[in-house]
């Protein structure tokens, strides 16, 4: 018994798994294409909501540091006799309590 086959039919035979194979393949491409797609945006989330909270707790600092600064300023004025240094320690400590506040909010910030 003798089986006949023409080599259009293996041809055939050949390209049609290997287009099945070809289908296969990429179908799980497209699977894990998926997947990282959506690893990406939550990566992405993420970054946004860093970037969001270091500008915020840039802007809380720089306040905090104008304050001191100003303070300083108006320490060394008293030194130099321009103001009273009644007033002037007065604005220096509610610089550093401006600082301090700001400090243990960014710690209650970590926390929650």
């Amino acid at each position: 018994m003798y089986v006949h086959l023409s080599l259009n039919q293996v041809l055939f035979v050949v390209i049609t798994v290997f287009v099945v194979w070809l289908l296969a393949r990429s179908i799980i491409l497209l699977k894990n294409l998926n997947t990282m797609i959506m690893s990406t945006n939550e990566i992405l989330e993420d970054t946004k909501r860093i970037s969001r909270v270091a500008a915020e707790t840039t802007e809380g600092l720089e306040d905090a540091v104008k304050d001191v600064s100003e303070s300083i300023v108006i320490v060394s004025n008293s030194i130099k006799g321009n103001q009273s240094n009644i007033k002037a320690l007065t604005n220096l400590i509610n610089a550093l309590m401006a600082l301090k506040n700001f400090l243990t909010n960014k710690e209650l910030k970590k926390v929650s």
